[in-house]
């Protein structure tokens, strides 16, 4: 297996992870604060990985095109902050929606490169599978809390 390929099914099997987690909060427990330590919903974390993503699939397609140029990402909690002002304007159903479009553009993108370069496989790792895992522990106690609250 090429190194794309392994990565895609690294990402696919993370995805999978994080997907599940989602699957299993009731609409009404989307708003919740409590996803983690921060006080987020899981509607926050939904929509900073989907933004992350969206931002990883427009540099994918910078570096396929030849146009990519690498930045100091110093504002990182800056543009987090943002992030997450800018969700919580959004409903459940958005978010949601914005994540799984900006995924399968993201990996369409992965798709077209030609070559992996090692700021493309950066970008595709650490916003994809990385990012996921970063988030999971935390949202898996979530969820299994409101599990929990459900008896």
């Amino acid at each position: 297996m090429d190194r794309k390929a392994e990565l895609m099914e690294i990402e696919e099997n993370a995805w999978n992870d994080f997907h599940e987690l989602i699957g299993r909060i009731r609409e009404e427990e989307f708003a919740l604060p409590g996803a983690n330590a921060d006080g987020w919903s899981a509607q926050d974390v939904i929509w900073h990985i989907g933004c992350w993503i969206a931002e990883a699939a427009q540099q994918l397609e910078c570096i396929r095109l030849g146009t990519y140029e690498d930045r100091d990402w110093d504002d990182t909690d800056e543009i987090n902050a943002k992030i997450l002002e800018e969700g919580r304007r959004q409903d459940v159903t958005t978010v949601k929606s914005e994540l799984t479009s900006a995924r399968a553009r993201a990996l369409q993108e992965w798709s077209a490169l030609e070559t992996v370069t090692a700021d493309a496989e950066e970008w595709f790792t650490d916003i994809g599978p990385t990012h996921y895992d970063e988030h999971v522990p935390e949202l898996r106690a979530w969820v299994e809390q409101l599990e929990s609250r459900r008896g």
